[in-house]
């Protein structure tokens, strides 16, 4: 799956899901109209990885209410971010309505940034 695929082929988001392996959020999961995708941090490389399963050491956990103004929306934008070492550890999505957050790996959790204009 590429982010191409999540662009143009997703629909409205419908769900948003929150995991955890026994720290903070390790991974999200959206559920799209078209498909769904797992966000998460890549154990090996402490980089994001999108997968289109949850894996089962993972538990459900709670998520930053701010994520819910994402429901109903279309996803409009997506951007890996790389930082100065060379690693692939951020995810940005831009959804309808210019939503925008930030999906930071840091060591095993998955950080949420909200990155509205200003």
């Amino acid at each position: 799956m590429n982010l191409s695929e999540l662009v143009y082929e997703s629909g409205k988001l419908s769900k948003i899901a929150a995991f955890t392996n026994g720290g903070g959020i390790c991974g999200l999961l959206f559920s799209f109209e078209g498909m769904a995708f797992y966000s998460t941090v890549s154990s090996d490389t402490d980089e994001i990885a999108i997968q289109e399963f949850v894996p089962s050491s993972h538990k459900e956990t709670k998520y930053p209410n701010r994520l819910n103004a994402c429901i109903g929306k279309k996803l409009i934008w997506a951007w890996t971010l790389e930082n100065q070492q060379g690693y692939s550890n951020g995810l940005r999505l831009e959804f309808e309505d210019s939503l925008v957050f930030d999906f930071i790996a840091v060591a095993s959790d998955l950080k949420i940034f909200d990155a509205q204009e200003i």
